[in-house]
């Protein structure tokens, strides 16, 4: 059965009264003076930098530096929402077919106990099923998502991405390492929030978005709107401290960047099973940073990372992924 956000979800947009004002529930109960985040160091070669330690981070907030207390692997990943989107604009045999079978590939990639939700998004965001760790229900739920008829309408990515958070991952118990993974092919026609607001509800719940875009042939007739659309999912993925993985036909070979990686997909779909492989390697793999706040933070403060190589990746240019965002609550000094 599926339910509507309207129905379901509509604790997501009452919520809003509390992010419009750059404060939520999350921050308000954070202790202020202690915080952590999940980072992803890489070497140029696009793999996790291991066995770093709290001494070859360094930090600052408000050019103040920051103390790193702690720096260990990262928790086991607790829960994700896979979140597709079957707009009108994915309505084509590339977008549907790479959309499912990378969803259902990355769902058997993650671990047993990982929980696992399905949302899919047109006009308006819609629960295809809650948190679950039956790996046979959340792959029926995908299947039926194969008939084409049903991808069509606008795009409410905002909407999708901050009910994802306030009413399935900020309700979980107990809480812990979450992630959202967004399927499209970017932009945003019908959300009644803002970009903005969607940022903050990831960043103030400490929740990691990654996206996976989708570029279809006809994107390449219209680069101007594409490279609009992209920098709505590559910026939602950057401020949360997650990736952006572009995927097309026409890509000539894997290419990183800061936070985002294009990837060619062959015509027959055959490397998609490597795709997935890497992309859940890249949401499960990290450092976890247990650190102190210097300030009293009063307004969004931006957090600036650097790291120290090791001896083995010295003169190496390496890429940190990191949540570059803090929001604001009372220090308790």
């Amino acid at each position: 059965m599926r339910l509507g956000v309207k129905h379901v979800w509509g604790f997501a947009f009452a919520a809003l009264a509390f992010t419009a004002i750059g404060l939520s529930v999350s921050a308000q109960q954070d202790s202020c003076v202690k915080r952590n985040i999940y980072v992803r160091v890489e070497d140029e070669s696009g793999h996790l930098v291991e066995g770093l330690t709290a001494g070859n981070f360094h930090a600052t907030i408000g050019k103040k530096p920051v103390e790193v207390r702690q720096a260990a692997p990262i928790p086991p990943l607790r829960e994700i929402v896979i979140v597709i989107d079957m707009s009108g604009s994915m309505h084509n045999d590339f977008a549907i077919r790479t959309s499912l079978s990378l969803a259902a590939d990355i769902v058997e990639r993650l671990p047993a106990e990982t929980l696992v939700a399905l949302v899919t998004f047109n006009t308006e965001p819609t629960l295809e099923q809650r948190f679950t760790a039956d790996r046979k229900r959340i792959n029926d739920s995908i299947q039926r998502l194969t008939n084409a008829s049903q991808w069509k309408g606008g795009s409410s990515l905002y909407d999708a991405v901050f009910a994802t958070v306030k009413d399935l991952i900020d309700k979980a118990e107990p809480r812990g390492n979450s992630a959202v993974l967004v399927i499209s092919d970017g932009g945003d026609t019908s959300s009644r929030i803002r970009l903005e607001d969607a940022e903050t509800a990831l960043s103030a719940s400490g929740v990691r978005l990654f996206a996976v875009g989708i570029r279809t042939q006809d994107s390449y007739k219209h680069s101007s709107m594409f490279y609009r659309e992209r920098h709505i999912l590559d910026e939602l993925a950057e401020s949360s401290g997650g990736l952006s993985f572009w995927l097309g036909t026409n890509y000539s070979s894997t290419n990183a960047h800061e936070t985002r990686y294009e990837i060619r997909v062959e015509k027959d779909f055959r490397n998609l099973s490597g795709i997935g492989d890497s992309i859940t390697g890249k949401i499960t793999e990290g450092y976890r940073l247990d650190f102190a706040v210097p300030i009293e933070i009063k307004k969004q403060e931006n957090l600036t990372l650097t790291v120290t190589p090791d001896p083995i990746h010295r003169g190496q240019k390496l890429r940190i992924i990191y949540p570059a965002k803090l929001f604001p609550c009372q220090s308790q000094k």
